[in-house]
């Protein structure tokens, strides 16, 4: 398949100003840092990586803030995460964002920060339409044996290899990070030197750079595997061969986690296991595989609360949370009480169809093989969606100074409904994200309304609304592009 999920980001992402409880009202400025991104010592990475750790939030929400702005026809500039940043326990004089353009035009984005003990490398999915061509559309397989220290190309390319367009887009972004994390350590207090770690978190396009940084960071001499602390990606991709991510496993792997939301198509219906390289690659063994270990927040037409399927190191699984028409079917069958309004369907046809015309437009410029409505479940690779799922996955394993956290206003830098930080649903009475009726129920007391849009794999925006009004849709509701 020649489209990347990842390039739709271009039409995407974010929302709005939240409130404290009263029970997180009641944590100081100290012990918010510590909860998020500053504990005495720096982070563990023992605790961080555990599959219910609270940590795991902050990375989700990291994944998002990588992106400067907000997308849709006319993207427009974000508020800056350095306020947000500092309230987590971030120190210096900001954070930097890194810009570089690879052989073939591809531009790549990372943003770097410190706490005073660990450092965080950040990389952005896609944001332009014109770093599809050069990044993620470049399929070809690339040798990466050299690269990596694994021997000559020509006697290990046929099988250690990984997409030639993200391989180059790293190559070309990797000097800059490496010399703006070698000028944070000699920032980090003299105690913490010796001990500090490297924290790697990508998102969609971004997933792919940071599986490729993370081996090079942990061979090279300066920085070691000691240092690193860890690998997250969200709505992840996978971007080497069988013999990469077997490598790549054994080095690291273990300290690498993948989350995923549903039936998310980055990995669902792109970059599948099984494809194998293009015809005129001829010499390439092997397929693409998944790295790391994997986590799948799992929704249910019925169910209060996504529940976590797990997936072991080495292990790359397809439809982890089960067979999504399944979950479509029963999802219409126990909604239709509730979401019976008249002209409901109509209602929320007419949105996208207002929509595939300009949609499809905007997108042919670039790569017109297929349009955005084609994929299935886009809304799960929305940062809104995944963060709010890992929310109730966690449930009370999620302590009132993280709550309060990443409830910090100055945490909001976007008003679009598919921000992972934004407004609490539960004042603003919008985007509310849901996989069923419940959850608009139990999660957000109902503010948004009782009735979860969920019953298309395209045109769902899995947000709740009121009985008897339309379903605000993907495009109108989750993706804001009505307005």
């Amino acid at each position: 398949m020649a489209v990347r999920l990842t390039s739709l980001l271009v039409l995407l992402l974010l929302s709005g100003p939240p409130n404290l409880t009263a029970a997180a009202a009641a944590c100081s400025a100290a012990d918010i840092a510590a909860a998020a991104l500053a504990p005495a010592g720096g982070l563990n990475p023992a605790a961080a990586l555990r599959s219910h750790s609270p940590t795991t939030l902050f990375f989700a929400a990291l994944s998002d803030m990588a992106y400067v702005n907000d997308h849709g026809f006319v993207p427009s500039p974000r508020a800056s995460i350095w306020p947000c940043l500092q309230s987590w326990g971030a120190e210096g004089s900001g954070a930097v964002i890194l810009n570089s353009t690879d052989a073939a035009g591809g531009v790549s984005h990372a943003t770097l920060f410190r706490t005073n003990h660990d450092i965080f490398l950040l990389f952005r999915g896609l944001d332009d339409p014109a770093n599809m061509e050069p990044i993620s559309d470049d399929l070809t397989p690339s040798p990466a044996a050299a690269y990596y220290g694994l021997g000559a190309d020509d006697d290990q390319s046929s099988s250690i290899w990984a997409l030639r367009g993200f391989l180059r887009a790293h190559k070309a972004i990797e000097p800059l990070y490496q010399a703006e994390i070698d000028r944070l350590v000699a920032e980090l207090p003299a105690a913490a030197q010796p001990t500090y770690r490297i924290w790697i978190v990508g998102h969609s396009d971004g997933s792919a750079l940071a599986q490729l940084a993370a081996p090079r960071i942990a061979q090279a001499a300066k920085y070691g595997r000691a240092r690193l602390g860890g690998v997250f990606v969200f709505g992840p991709q996978r971007v080497g061969s069988t013999a990469f991510a077997s490598w790549y496993n054994k080095l690291v792997g273990p300290r690498t986690i993948r989350f995923q939301y549903g039936w998310d198509p980055a990995w669902e219906m792109l970059y599948l296991p099984g494809s194998t390289p293009p015809a005129n690659s001829t010499g390439f063994n092997g397929t693409l595989a998944a790295v790391g270990r994997g986590y799948n927040a799992c929704p249910s037409p019925t169910a209060k609360r996504e529940r976590l399927v797990a997936t072991a190191l080495g292990v790359d699984k397809l439809n982890a949370c089960g067979d999504p028409d399944a979950f479509l079917q029963a999802t219409t069958a126990a909604a239709a009480a509730a979401a019976a309004a008249a002209g409901e369907t109509a209602s929320q046809g007419a949105a996208v169809a207002a929509f595939n015309g300009p949609l499809r437009r905007l997108r042919g410029q670039q790569q017109p093989k297929q349009d955005l409505s084609s994929l299935r479940f886009l809304a799960h690779h929305m940062p809104a969606v995944f963060f709010d799922g890992l929310q109730r996955v966690l449930g009370a394993a999620v302590d009132n100074c993280t709550r309060a956290a990443l409830q910090l206003p100055q945490c909001v830098v976007s008003t679009k409904c598919s921000a992972a930080l934004r407004a609490d649903p539960k004042v603003s009475g919008k985007c509310a994200t849901c996989a069923s009726n419940p959850e608009c129920k139990f999660a957000w007391g109902g503010a948004a309304g009782g009735v979860c849009d969920a019953k298309s794999a395209t045109d769902s925006g899995f947000l709740c609304y009121k009985k008897g009004e339309a379903p605000p849709g993907l495009y109108g509701g989750l993706l804001g592009l009505l307005g």
